[in-house]
């Protein structure tokens, strides 16, 4: 998460757009998360992503079906 805000501040950002494991909240409030810390640290926007929910019969990656 350091490395990401200094980055940020360095090149003068005014938003941040991350991607999000959807840790959930335990995830969250242990501080595993590095998108929750830079959520919370960062001095800009920041919008968190969150990946697809596969469907049950959906193939894992479009090679495998």
């Amino acid at each position: 998460a350091e490395a990401i805000l200094r980055s940020v501040a360095e090149r003068g950002c005014s938003k941040i757009v991350m991607g999000s494991r959807g840790l959930g909240v335990i995830g969250t409030v242990l501080g595993r998360s590095v998108s929750s810390l830079v959520a919370r640290l960062a001095r800009v926007p920041v919008t968190l992503v969150k990946p697809e929910r596969l469907q049950p019969s959906a193939p894992l990656h479009p090679l495998t079906a």
